[in-house]
């Protein structure tokens, strides 16, 4: 019997170098690398794939301390000192520092980015402005690597061009949206070797490609998986019907890809995570049978027991927009209902300032969001805000509804078993007409891990509406160069 062992040994005897030496991760990653010809095994979890690995990234930018150089009074009449802790940023100060920690989303793009296996890279956003990132796709694209990506018709394309001239033999753009009956394109993932047979991975996000891996307020979920999973061949799915050249420029042609994609995925649909692309899955559409996005946001996982809308015990919501009917009118419901759930919303402060502040024009929310809020507010739901800086449009951009069951008691971020997040705005459009991809995940540890957050940004970032500016611009009596901490200590 052959021996390939015995051969590489007699290679090795007879070779003027010496053989390299895997380490045992090195032998582990061949070991579990399918031959040709072996069979591929599917699995109704994602988490019981191979390879898996799941990590959420929030942006948690780290800014300077921001004091008022002039008296300031809340809506309860308080005086202010300060904006919030590593709420309020301004990019001159507090961009870069945020961008170089290795918690950052940006930091971890970069080194996926450059792993020596990345031959392709194809990804799709709203905009495309990053600096930081398009200097690290630049030196890979100069070395070989192909980059295709796609970004909104709408948006700048500025540093997008310079991306395509760094590398034209390398590097493709294409603009999509706003024609065929389609809105925004606004997906936002990220491939890295998306024609892989075995590895595949894949950043899907709340943010755009512009501050939104460093400074605005974004969840980032950066995922690991085998190439045959659902999870993975939906993706593609998605990829193929944005680069064709009908698919991308017609919404029922796009909805009609996008289906008989998946249709054709050998892999059963995971139990853990589910995966919507909007137009299509985000409400019924005509052809498309399954469960779409709305659906799980608003009743669960029926089938494995785990929560929506509906039948919460604690509803506890991030947002940016906050206009979708068919999820407010599901709160309402809750809200008035015998049993009420423990529900909480958390928004970026333009919202407020929008309805409460008659000179307050900055940023793309409009009043009657805040009202939206204001009659959930009425029937018992608490409303946070993030006094994010207006002036340079850093927003608080998550977006996110996480459920806890019936089952739950006290206040326990581990008793969470769903989180409904993705692209979408929660607005009509995010759900029935801009390509959007959205994903309701029971995955425990990623559920906590958004719960986690929840806690901390409730408690150590937001503020309650008693406590914020009474007015809304008062970028002006601010000091400019903010007080930055050392170890805890203002320096």
């Amino acid at each position: 019997m052959f021996s390939w062992k015995k051969a590489v040994m007699a290679i090795c005897l007879a070779s003027v170098f010496s053989c390299q030496t895997f380490t045992s991760s090195d032998r582990n990653v061949a070991q579990e690398q399918p031959e040709e010809n072996q069979e591929v095994k599917y699995f109704d979890r994602l988490q019981d794939y191979k390879p898996y690995k799941y990590e959420v990234l929030f942006t948690d930018p780290e800014c300077g301390v921001y004091t008022y150089t002039q008296e300031v009074k809340s809506n309860s009449g308080k005086t202010l000192k300060q904006k919030p802790e590593n709420v309020y940023c301004k990019n001159k100060y507090d961009l870069r520092r945020s961008g170089d920690r290795p918690q950052s989303p940006q930091y971890r793009l970069v080194e996926w980015i450059n792993q020596p296996n990345v031959k392709e890279i194809f990804f799709t956003y709203l905009s495309f402005r990053n600096k930081t990132v398009t200097r690290a796709l630049c030196e890979v694209a100069k070395k070989g690597v192909k980059i295709r990506f796609v970004m909104s018709s709408t948006e700048d394309t500025t540093v997008a061009q310079e991306l395509v001239a760094c590398a034209p033999e390398n590097v493709e753009m294409k603009l999509r949206g706003m024609e065929g009956d389609l809105g925004f394109a606004h997906n936002k993932f990220f491939i890295i070797n998306p024609n892989s047979k075995y590895e595949f991975k894949v950043v899907f996000s709340s943010g755009n490609m512009t501050s939104g891996p460093v400074i605005h307020h974004e969840n980032w979920n950066f995922i690991t998986t085998n190439a045959n999973s659902q999870f993975a061949q939906s993706h593609i799915c998605a990829m193929k019907a944005e680069w064709d050249e009908v698919s991308g420029r017609s919404r029922a042609e796009y909805i009609k890809s996008i289906r008989n994609c998946r249709q054709a995925i050998k892999a059963p649909e995971e139990k853990d995570i589910k995966v919507f692309f909007v137009p299509g899955e985000g409400e019924p559409e005509f052809g498309v049978k399954k469960k779409t996005a709305v659906d799980y946001m608003l009743y669960g996982d029926e089938q494995a027991g785990t929560p929506g809308i509906t039948n919460a015990k604690r509803i506890w919501l991030a947002c940016h927009r906050f206009f979708y009917s068919k999820m407010i009118n599901g709160l309402s419901k809750r809200m008035s209902s015998k049993y009420r759930p423990d529900m909480r919303i958390v928004c970026d402060d333009d919202t407020y300032y929008k309805a409460n502040d008659p000179d307050y024009q900055v940023g793309d929310t409009m009043p009657q969001e805040y009202y939206n809020m204001d009659k959930l507010a009425q029937k018992g739901a608490q409303l946070k805000f993030m006094e994010t800086n207006g002036d340079e449009h850093q927003l608080h951009h998550s977006k996110y509804l996480i459920f806890a069951d019936k089952n739950s008691k006290g206040n326990n971020p581990n008793d969470f078993s769903a989180v409904f997040t993705g692209s979408a705005n929660l607005t009509g459009a995010g759900f029935n007409k801009n390509w959007e991809n959205s994903y309701y995940v029971t995955i425990p540890e990623v559920v906590h891990r958004f719960a986690d957050h929840y806690v901390y940004t409730w408690e150590k970032l937001a503020t309650a509406i008693p406590d914020l500016p009474a007015k809304g611009a008062v970028g002006e009596y601010l000091i400019d160069q903010p007080i930055i901490k050392k170890n805890g200590e203002q320096q």
